[in-house]
This record gives structure tokens, C-alpha cells and sequence, in this order.
């Protein structure tokens, strides 16, 4: 179960680039996409967990997850705000 997200970060794009562990609560994440607020708070969407049974990934009968996470500044500290977000959605079968 993971507690941290890697990330890199620069002060330039051309580097040196440092590699960083974010705390996270803890859970099965997997590709994070964040938004940068103009305060500097980021909100982070996050695919949190995916029950499947044997073949693709796109098989209706699994169960994917999505939560939402929200830190006041990049490096942290992230808190959980939702999870499971597209329930109704996956529940309904909709893709």
C-alpha cells in the first residue's frame, strides 16, 4: 500500500532535478494529475484502487476508483478530500 507519490522538481526546466517523496494517505495510487490553484493550493485527482478480474482493464466488471486529494502547496501536506468519485457512474455501467 502506497503512502508516497514520487515527484521531481526544479527550478528549471533544464534542471538539476531533484526526486522527492509526497506523503499521501495511504492506499493504492496510481497516475496522478494535479491542478495548481493561483493561491498555490494544488488539487490532485488520483486512480486509488482497481479490482479486476483476469484481462483488460477496461473489463465493465471491475472496480475502479478515483479520489480527490488537496494540499496547500505542492510538496504537501495531502489530505483525502472524496473517494471513489465516479461510483454512480461505474455502478450504472456507464464508461
Amino acid at each position: 500500500m502506497n503512502t508516497t507519490i514520487r515527484a521531481r522538481s526544479s527550478k528549471s526546466p533544464s534542471g538539476p532535478w531533484q526526486e522527492i517523496a509526497l506523503p499521501v494517505p495511504p492506499g493504492d495510487l496510481a497516475n496522478p494529475s494535479t491542478y495548481v490553484h493561483e493561491n498555490g493550493t494544488v488539487t490532485m485527482i488520483v486512480h486509488t484502487c482497481a479490482v479486476e478480474p483476469p484481462g483488460s482493464w477496461l473489463n465493465p466488471t471491475s472496480i475502479k476508483c478515483f479520489s480527490i486529494l488537496r494540499a496547500p502547496h505542492w510538496s504537501g501536506p495531502w489530505q483525502l478530500l472524496h473517494t471513489n468519485i465516479f461510483a454512480k457512474y461505474y455502478a450504472a455501467n456507464i464508461t
